[in-house]
């Protein structure tokens, strides 16, 4: 049933047995599938989105005379060893559950 807006209300029901899988899905695949197509469509605007950004602080702090130095993986990999040696072991003590917001940080890619 549409609200006052016009958009359209989805409610689930989930009832016991081995196939509340496909009786979820099933009936809402359209709507599914128009989700999962909308998430990539964001996914790839947001990522390239961010790299415009990254370009522009790059390009801001090489303007104000800023040494900005690209890591290589290994280097990248070299530097988060001591970062979780150091800093980051530091904030996960310090901070309540910064060990966990670390880790879901670095789970990024």
């Amino acid at each position: 049933m549409p609200d006052r807006a016009g958009r359209q209300r989805l409610v689930v029901h989930v009832r016991a047995g081995a196939d509340v899988e496909e009786d979820l899905l099933a009936p809402h695949k359209p709507q599914q599938d128009a989700l999962l197509k909308a998430g990539q469509k964001s996914q790839a605007y947001f990522a390239k989105e961010a790299k415009g950004l990254d370009d522009e602080m790059v390009k801001a702090f090489r303007e104000h005379k800023v040494e900005v130095v690209t890591l290589t993986a290994a280097e990248y990999d070299q530097w988060l060893k001591v970062a979780r040696e150091s800093s980051y072991a530091e904030f996960a003590k310090e901070v309540p559950d910064g060990k966990q917001l670390i880790d879901e940080a670095l789970s990024v890619k």
